[in-house]
């Protein structure tokens, strides 16, 4: 945008935002929307390619998702900091080389609970990020962020293997054997490599097949669905 037209901008997304908080009525049902809105203006005479107008805009958007979402945000911030980082260009980094872990990355637990009884039965393994630059960020944005850019296989991995060494742990704690459940991108399902890296590491930490359960994640479509199902009835094959 031109900055003479900042003003203008900021005044349609908030419009754009309060039409699309309004709930309509399909079917009989009241369904809620919403929307996060980046916002770039900048400075005259400042040369941007369309490529990185949008890295910008996907910069502020993210930045409005984690101060809650249904928000606008203009972008103020340069490509390596502050409250507008370029976060696929952080993960990039973060997810280059060496363990996640290093960077931020951490997996944790969250019960699943038979309520009869209140027992545990299982728990879910669950990935957070927070980096050095950015902060704490909400995993609704990383994971699509990830989905996005052709990163989430890393971070598929780490997930998987943190959980299977884990469980010798999480089993102490419970004082039984307990399920282990390891969430994948649906758009991984069905490509090369899924298979093999499940077997190994459970061979890797010595964890019994029948002690995982793989959940396949619904921010993406599946792209191959009867590949997809090919590999699902494999792995259950395999317990």
């Amino acid at each position: 945008l031109d900055p003479a037209s900042a003003g203008e901008a900021e005044e349609i997304g908030h419009r754009i935002l309060a039409v699309l908080r309004e709930p309509f009525l399909f079917d009989g049902h009241a369904i809620g929307l919403g929307a996060s809105i980046g916002l770039v203006v900048p400075e005259r005479g400042e040369p941007l390619s369309a490529d990185a107008l949008l890295r910008r805009a996907d910069a502020a958007m993210y930045s409005s998702k984690r101060r809650g979402k249904g928000a606008l945000a203009r972008y103020s911030g340069s490509n390596d900091g502050g409250p507008n980082a370029d976060l696929p260009h952080l993960l990039a980094q973060a997810l280059a080389g060496g363990s996640p872990a290093a960077s931020g990355f951490e997996v944790h637990y969250q019960p699943v609970v038979r309520l009869p009884d209140g027992a545990t039965v299982a728990v879910e393994a669950l990935v957070r990020w927070t980096d050095p630059v950015a902060g704490a960020v909400h995993p609704d944005v990383f994971v699509t962020v990830a989905e996005r850019t052709g990163l989430v296989v890393a971070i598929d991995d780490f997930v998987l293997d943190r959980a299977c060494a884990d469980i010798a742990v999480l089993e102490s704690v419970y004082g039984r054997p307990i399920d282990v459940h390891v969430n994948v991108s649906a758009a991984r399902l069905g490509q090369d490599g899924l298979e093999e890296t499940v077997f190994a590491a459970l061979a890797r930490h010595s964890v019994p097949r029948g002690r995982l359960v793989v959940e396949i994640t619904e921010t993406r479509r599946i792209p191959d669905l009867p590949r997809a199902a090919a590999v699902a009835a494999r792995l259950r094959s395999q317990g």
